[in-house]
């Protein structure tokens, strides 16, 4: 079964085509790249992909929820299994919070069974790419851009997502630098 599939999609915005007929489906276990000039509809392609923008034609399923058209319930529910990495990691911090409050938020929204360990969780997250526990307390302004980065793949994965979407998630990183 596919976990994500975009059948047909198109996007078009002030008469310009952003996005004209893609279709793709990813496979459980599967790893897809897209390649493309700047410009291409990458960026589009992921923000369609997550929901976060409707298409102008097309559908968009994750699993076998529809996000355009399915009860707001099943989407919130097949949204939980979506994890998503924006090519800007210090614009998808939040200046004010902290990498613990940060990393905690989807925690907080999809998983309230855990409660009462978010900073353990926090912990090994940080730990498992490549960032010191104590980093928890810094926040987004306090970090490199490589570590904003692997802060913003942490948060990504928290969830142990089926699926997660990646626009440039190495862009910032050190080359030499692995990802536990």
């Amino acid at each position: 079964m596919s976990v994500l599939s975009l059948q047909e999609v198109s996007v078009r915005s002030d008469g310009r085509c952003l996005l004209d007929g893609v279709s793709l489906t990813v496979e459980a276990g599967e790893i897809v790249g897209v390649v493309g000039v700047s410009g291409a509809g990458k960026s589009t392609l992921l923000r369609v992909a997550l929901g976060l923008e409707l298409p102008s034609a097309g559908e968009v399923r994750w699993d076998e929820a529809a996000p355009a058209s399915d009860p707001m319930e099943r989407v919130r529910a097949a949204r939980r299994r979506l994890g998503a990495v924006f090519q800007h990691p210090a614009a998808s911090l939040d200046p004010r919070r902290t990498l613990l409050e940060s990393l905690s938020e989807p925690l907080e929204t999809h998983d309230r069974d855990v409660a009462a360990d978010f900073a353990g969780r926090v912990a090994q997250m940080l730990e498992q790419v490549g960032l010191p526990r104590d980093y928890a307390a810094r926040r987004p302004a306090q970090l490199s851009g490589g570590e904003a980065q692997r802060a913003a793949i942490g948060r990504a994965l928290i969830l142990r997502p089926a699926i997660c979407l990646l626009d440039e998630p190495t862009s910032a990183l050190d080359p030499c630098a692995a990802l536990s």
